[in-house]
């Protein structure tokens, strides 16, 4: 069983009966084969949906485009004198089959230093 579909079935679900007693609307689950189905179908949707890889480039020309539905990025880290440390990344996540999100982000100590 997939860690969404064990999710969906600890996910708390209240009571038929209300506070004054009266009974509640009817609670319908998906099983676990049904979670998995569901998710097996939309994972297939979604690479579907993409467009296919460019053809490589000939000798001497640049490729352009890639999408293969997959983040790609960077992250580095350095550690300094004196305590001085930093980390940083960033990454690009296809959206789609003509959109990108683009995200980075940095931190770091430099003890001592004017800034």
């Amino acid at each position: 069983m997939s860690t969404s579909a064990a999710l969906a079935q600890t996910v708390p679900v209240p009571d038929a009966a209300t506070a004054n007693g009266t009974a509640g609307g009817e609670v319908y689950r998906l099983s676990p084969a049904e979670i998995e189905a569901t998710l097996d179908a939309a994972a297939t949707r979604n690479a579907s949906q993409l467009p296919l890889l460019p053809p490589l480039p000939a000798a001497g020309q640049v490729q352009t485009s890639l999408n293969d539905g997959k983040p790609h990025g960077n992250v580095g880290m350095m550690i300094g004198t004196g305590g001085a440390r930093a980390v940083w990344g960033s990454t690009v996540v296809p959206l789609g089959q003509n959109g990108v999100a683009a995200f980075s982000f940095s931190t770091g100590r430099w003890p001592g230093a004017p800034y």
